[in-house]
């Protein structure tokens, strides 16, 4: 639910109405807001446009707040619950150890750290039983539908639990074995099949196209961050910095020199252990669309909500959309396959393969 400012041409009074939004079933509703009935929210008859759109701001973001807070009491008492739950399990005092010294310091390293800590829970053995009944991890997976990779970072906390309370109970410990071949095939699907609603998910594409025919849908901070994603194929962390003043630690552009063209410079946040002057990738602006986002490199940008996206591009595009077409833009451009993975921030060219290369585009060379 929000307010929003419209301008309206009168010969007298307020240039502007009111109204009041809010969602049904996916579907966007509004509701003028009578005048009669501005006082109550804070606005005036003899208010500019500029300062109704201040009082606007102001309570869209006192509603995001009050949204949030509930949210997060929601989410606390969720968690205080499953603690309580995960007890039998966990004893607080060797979890308290465990959390403090053996997880990674990462908000992804504990999320994975939750999700190991209920599916030890629904499991229900002692961890000198895990081994001999690694199944019943396996069916958990499948259940909870997980995806192989996810497994793949749940599953040695896992272990490493069991390491851990084992030791501490004197007691030995094996570790579960990752899903063999006959099990990572139905967890696969199982993951595959799931409803796409749910969770991560991969975006559709997002192309040039599609952003300008719905340019009029978005302010133009908002469209600004779209086309970073699209003619720059950065990740939606990357964009965000544009906020922020240009440094190393940042982005900045490289003026063009020699005939190269300019260069915009990202510090990649994603990266871990390496040197920060290491975690910089430059993405030379080939083309004109690109140049023009960088001579204006002081306009503000800002992250698309949710909402507009689906009402635009439809559940299926995500803040990814203009990342994951920036491998077949390039493509059609003429461009490297191993100079594209190097601007998307791959260290390796493989994963560009897996993630963004299109395996359902028919390739073929003429017949001789």
């Amino acid at each position: 639910m929000a307010f929003r400012i419209l301008p309206v041409k009168r010969k007298s009074g307020p240039q502007f109405k009111i109204l009041f939004e809010w969602f049904e079933q996916g579907d966007r509703k509004y509701k003028g807001i009578p005048k009669a009935e501005w006082a109550r929210h804070g606005f005036r008859l003899d208010m500019s446009i500029e300062e109704a759109k201040l009082r606007r701001d102001s309570l869209n973001a006192q509603e995001r707040l009050a949204k949030t807070e509930v949210r997060r009491q929601k989410i606390l008492e969720r968690f205080g619950k499953e603690r309580d739950e995960q007890k039998a399990f966990f004893p607080e005092h060797y979890r308290k150890e465990f959390e403090t010294h053996k997880l990674p310091d990462s908000k992804k390293g504990r999320s994975y750290w939750n999700t190991a800590a209920r599916i030890v829970t629904a499991v229900a053995l002692p961890p000198d039983q895990w081994v001999d009944s690694a199944e019943r991890f396996y069916r958990e997976f499948l259940r909870r539908q997980m995806s192989p990779a996810y497994i793949n970072n749940v599953l040695p906390l896992i272990n490493k639990w069991g390491s851990f309370y084992s030791r501490k109970l004197g007691k030995p410990f094996d570790k579960i074995p990752t899903p063999p071949r006959s099990w990572a095939v139905s967890i696969a699907e199982a993951h595959y099949s799931r409803d796409s609603r749910r969770g991560c998910r991969e975006s559709d594409p997002l192309t040039p196209e599609m952003l300008s025919a719905k340019k009029d849908k978005f302010g133009e901070a908002e469209y600004r961050w779209l086309s970073f994603s699209v003619w720059f194929g950065l990740r939606p962390v990357e964009i965000d910095q544009f906020s922020k003043s240009s440094s190393k630690k940042t982005w900045w552009v490289e003026a063009a020199a020699n005939g190269r063209p300019p260069v915009l410079w990202v510090y990649q946040t994603k990266l871990k252990g390496l040197k920060p002057e290491k975690r910089t990738k430059g993405i030379p602006a080939i083309l004109p669309e690109q140049q023009a986002l960088l001579v204006n490199m002081e306009l503000p940008v800002s992250r698309p909500a949710r909402r507009d996206m689906i009402e635009s591009f439809g559940k299926e595009v995500t803040l990814y959309g203009g990342r994951k077409n920036f491998e077949a833009l390039m493509k059609a451009k003429g461009q490297k396959f191993e100079n594209v993975s190097a601007w998307l921030g791959h260290s390796d060219i493989n994963r560009t393969y897996r993630n963004y290369f299109n395996r359902q585009e028919v390739k073929y060379d003429p017949a001789a």
